[in-house]
């Protein structure tokens, strides 16, 4: 008897410890995402993408560059996700940044296709006003743009031809 009651408090603590643990478990992981924008560091460090990043860094839009990641090392599609997150950029003076830091050349290289990503011609790492961001421009002249684009899809448009054909008995 007393060994069964030690076993079912055994349970009801592990429960108890359990659900909490779960929850704050839940808490940490969620507020890590939110709080670290920089959550594509972890996928991309952890399936070793620095290959993958060299050999795409002429893509072209988001799905190119993807793709390209992806195809380049198949492990590597949940970071080339990661880098396209919306939810994970920062939000700076009203525009929205990829953070990285310009001394650590992975990141500079997901700058670079972050950017490819957003129809721009380069990126670079830079430190505005004390933070870390990815500043993407296209090459003419020294003028940079915004790392917020905004696309325009148009419909295909289908044509259907129908061709008719007779034939005559002639008896």
């Amino acid at each position: 008897m007393f060994k069964s009651f030690i076993f079912c408090s055994f349970l009801v603590i592990w429960t108890i410890t359990e659900v909490k643990s779960e929850s704050s478990r839940k808490d940490f992981i969620d507020g890590f995402r939110k709080d670290n924008s920089r959550y594509w560091l972890i996928s991309c460090t952890l399936s070793g993408c620095s290959f993958a990043f060299s050999s795409c860094m002429n893509c072209y839009g988001e799905r190119g560059c993807k793709s390209c990641i992806s195809l380049s090392k198949p492990e590597c599609s949940i970071c080339a996700d990661d880098i396209y997150n919306k939810d994970d950029l920062e939000t700076i003076d009203g525009n929205e940044y990829l953070i990285c830091d310009p001394g650590d050349p992975i990141q500079s290289k997901v700058c670079h296709l972050y950017c490819r990503g957003q129809y721009a011609q380069s990126g670079q790492c830079v430190r505005v006003n004390n933070l870390p961001i990815c500043k993407c421009s296209s090459e003419s002249g020294s003028s940079t743009t915004d790392s917020t684009v905004t696309t325009k899809i148009t419909q295909p448009t289908y044509t259907t031809t129908t061709s008719q054909s007779s034939t005559t008995d002639s008896t």
